[in-house]
């Protein structure tokens, strides 16, 4: 019985410390917005898994303004802190298909793909 106990716990907080997983393939000339209902400050790590640099931008969801960008290079990881206020944008700008990790400590609402040209219009 103590042992059923111990492991219902272990499941608990597995189940409730765990974070969110997501292997995002972005087509070539798209960018995958995340975010845009998001209603709470979160953390995202990104790992691109691509052979190509996917270019990173943190906008403010009023204005559109970038708040915050890089490059992230092949292979390369960092962690961006977004608030409830901004959205993020990866964007792959060329020709083949861009693979990124991305891991986010909170539930976030609000993720599609949007076509390069679709900024233009």
């Amino acid at each position: 019985m103590r042992s059923l106990f111990i492991i219902s716990i272990a499941l608990i907080c597995l189940t409730s410390c765990a974070s969110n997983v997501a292997g995002v393939s972005i087509p070539a000339r798209q960018e995958f917005i995340l975010g845009e209902f998001a209603d709470k400050n979160y953390r995202a790590d990104l790992n691109n898994r691509g052979k190509q640099q996917i270019r990173i931008a943190v906008l403010d969801k009023d204005t559109k303004e970038q708040t915050q960008g890089f490059g992230l290079a092949a292979g390369g990881k960092a962690t961006v802190y977004i608030s409830r206020d901004e959205e993020v944008h990866l964007v792959n700008e060329s020709d083949r298909e861009g693979k990124v990790r991305v891991t986010l400590n909170k539930d976030v609402e609000g993720m599609r793909y949007q076509d390069l040209n679709a900024n233009d219009q």
